[in-house]
């Protein structure tokens, strides 16, 4: 049992009352705080581990990032070779309707002219080696019109089986990209996700930490309290016009002294001898600033301020029989 004292404490008291305030706050502390520091220890680990994981889903999302750009590159340069296959095919198609033009036009001037009798080529020309000029023109010609026209077809043919392959290509590549589009996509996703997450465990563990170091603050102010309450005098509750005093305890009774007057003693120095006495925080009343747990304890009820001033010195007197001074250390010595 602890009670308040007078104004006039010892200085041996007041620095043990300080010393049992400070230590009771740090354990209430500690038992309060002891779940509190479990909960945010596991938010410290959770939030570590979603960071951990962020990054490795970072490097992944950099990995995926790299496919789907490897395979939008190849997917243009398909695109490239089908466009230029295009104007290629075009082109040759071009030069073969032009080839099949000239070799049309030669063939028809070929028809319309007579053909000239040996003596009508010998007669006309100004000598033999002029005649066979003209003939060996006219069949290279021929040739020449020939293999333009053959190669113009085989440039057409190639180029047409060419693109079949080209156009399957360009649809895998197209394929490809797609895909990693579609995982580069799901991955950005993931990571906003999980970035969201984090930064919902990370205001969470802000707050849980802002909390402690409250708790921390309020029993620490606490204790700083319950040091500056037991420093200072009880408040005096009894009717205007009385009076009340507050003395340093007379020694100890010696062995002839009668409990009564013993009682006496710790009654003015706890109280002034008042018996509507309050202590400044309200847990210590009465006479004997009994707190409500030892009242109850040897048999009162209610507020030990508000019974009368007999029955306080009767619970004192059972208290004292029990106990002795014991439950006030210092006016009881």
């Amino acid at each position: 049992m602890n009670f308040l004292r007078p104004e006039r404490r010892r200085v041996a008291y007041v620095t043990a009352a300080a010393a049992i305030a400070i230590a009771g706050a740090a354990i209430t502390a500690g038992l309060n705080a002891a779940p509190a520091t479990e909960r945010l220890t596991g938010q410290q680990a959770q939030v570590r581990e979603l960071e951990a994981q962020l990054i490795s889903l970072d490097g992944e999302a950099g990995a995926i990032a790299d496919a789907h750009s490897q395979a939008a590159t190849r997917l243009q340069e398909a695109r490239g070779a089908v466009a230029k296959n295009t104007r290629d095919l075009k082109l040759a198609r071009k030069n073969r309707a032009k080839a099949i033009e000239n070799l049309e036009r030669r063939l028809v001037a070929i028809y319309q002219t007579k053909k000239p009798s040996i003596a009508e080529v010998v007669l006309g020309s100004s000598d033999i080696n002029d005649t066979l000029d003209q003939l060996d023109l006219l069949r290279r010609a021929g040739e020449q019109d020939r293999d333009v026209l053959a190669s113009v077809k085989g440039t057409r043919q190639q180029l047409a089986n060419s693109r079949g392959a080209l156009l399957r290509l360009r649809g895998e590549a197209a394929d490809q990209e797609r895909d990693a589009r579609e995982k580069r996509q799901a991955m950005e996703r993931l990571l906003a996700e999980r970035r969201e997450v984090l930064e919902t465990a990370r205001g969470a563990l802000a707050s849980a930490e802002a909390a402690q170091a409250d708790r921390i603050a309020a029993a620490q102010a606490q204790g700083e309290e319950q040091i500056r309450e037991r420093a200072e005098p009880v408040s005096n509750s009894a009717p205007e016009g009385s009076t009340s005093t507050s003395n340093t305890p007379d020694p100890p009774p010696s062995s002839s002294s009668s409990v009564s007057e013993h009682l006496a003693r710790i009654a003015q120095c706890e109280s002034g001898g008042n018996p509507r006495a309050i202590s400044p925080s309200g847990l210590y009343r009465g006479k004997y600033q009994f707190s409500t747990d030892t009242w109850i304890a040897v048999g009162g009820s209610g507020d030990p301020a508000a019974a009368s001033e007999a029955e306080q010195d009767r619970r004192a007197a059972i208290l004292y029989s029990q106990r002795g001074a014991q439950p006030w250390p210092i006016c009881g010595s």
